[in-house]
Order: structure tokens, then C-alpha cells, then sequence
């Protein structure tokens, strides 16, 4: 029975139930924009009390029922968005940060990124639950000018 019950929380922690996608994690300086997403699997949940994006350990933005909680150098920032569904229907269940290629800061906006989730399963027991880290870098595209001389 022992290795019955070790081969579940395995499974579990193995296909959790929130994951992360980017679109690039390679980005060019001016040249790409940012757009990191945070993916719930509400097969199993109730309800979601947060899905939370960090980079670095840091939270970037937050999602609850009533409220968002930005990092305060992206609040109110033209070309920076987030989308996001935390209602009642476990079945769409996400975060989606864009920052378009316009604002992107070097190297603020680079690092390491993960996502978290903070829900309550159908059983009533509360799920804290964290996706891989994704690491976004950049490339400077330099331009190298060679005069002849004459």
C-alpha cells in the first residue's frame, strides 16, 4: 500500500495543476515582446483564491476574484497588459501577462519566471501549487561599422 500511496503524490506533483507558457524565452532587445502565460488545470478545483506570476521570486502581478496587484514599475504602463479569468468556472482558469517590445526593460524584465496558484480542491483541503521556472533572455543585435582607410 506504501508505494501505492508514494506513486499518487508522484503523479501529482508531476502534472500539478498549474503550468507556464511562453512564447519565446529568447527575446531581441526592441525587437519582441513579453508574453508569459499561467495555465490552470481546475479538473479538481472548487476554487481559485490567486494565481500569482513572479520572475526572480518577485511577484509581478497577482489575480484574485475582486482585485490585481501589479508591481509597481508595470501598473498603469502603456504596453503593458494582463488578462486574466479566476471566476467561479474551473474550466478557463489563467493569467496572461503581454509586455509589448516598446517598453520592455533590459535587464528588469528578464529572469527567471514561475507561476503559482493558491485554490481550494473539491474535497475542501486548500492547494498551493507552483509551475516550472521558465527563464526569459535577451540579445542585444549589434551593428559593427568598418571604415576603409584611404
Amino acid at each position: 500500500m506504501n508505494s501505492l500511496f508514494m506513486w499518487i503524490l508522484l503523479v501529482r506533483e508531476a502534472f500539478g495543476f498549474i503550468s507556464i507558457k511562453v512564447e519565446s524565452p529568447v527575446l531581441k532587445i526592441n525587437k519582441s515582446d513579453i508574453d508569459i502565460r499561467c495555465i490552470v488545470d481546475g479538473t479538481n478545483l472548487s476554487k481559485v483564491i490567486s494565481i500569482q506570476l513572479n520572475r526572480s521570486s518577485i511577484r509581478v502581478v497577482a489575480v484574485r476574484q475582486n482585485s490585481v496587484v501589479w508591481d509597481a514599475a508595470l501598473e498603469n504602463k502603456t504596453g503593458v497588459t494582463v488578462n486574466a479569468s479566476v471566476s467561479n468556472d474551473t474550466s478557463s482558469l489563467y493569467l496572461n501577462l503581454e509586455i509589448s517590445k516598446t517598453v520592455v526593460r533590459y535587464p528588469e524584465d528578464f529572469g527567471s519566471y514561475q507561476c503559482s496558484l493558491l485554490a481550494v480542491d473539491s474535497l475542501g483541503g486548500v492547494v498551493s501549487d507552483h509551475s516550472l521556472i521558465v527563464n526569459i533572455t535577451g540579445q542585444y543585435k549589434h551593428m559593427y561599422v568598418q571604415r576603409n582607410r584611404e
